[in-house]
């Protein structure tokens, strides 16, 4: 049995799709974030979080497929989310 090319590309996009939203999101989940194995140098106890470090964490992903007549190119982009 053997797929077309275009069948074959949208499997390899779906299952990198898949990966980056479950497989990927799930392993960083369990990984301690880096500051937290970086040592600290300065003791605040009244530390805030700054709003870099609130919004840093809120983004959501977009994946725009250009098909023209040259080619097909995949744009994807990165969208930083406010919380409401």
């Amino acid at each position: 049995m053997r797929f077309p090319k275009l069948a074959f590309f949208f499997m390899f996009v779906v299952c990198l799709v898949v990966y980056l939203t479950y497989v990927k999101r799930h392993y960083d989940d369990s990984k301690p974030p880096v500051s937290d194995q970086l040592p600290q140098h300065r003791m605040d106890t009244h530390k805030q979080s700054t709003s870099a470090q609130v919004v840093s964490e809120n983004f959501q992903y977009g994946i725009m497929f250009d098909a023209g007549s040259t080619g097909t190119r995949i744009h994807i982009f990165k969208f930083q989310v406010e919380p409401n």
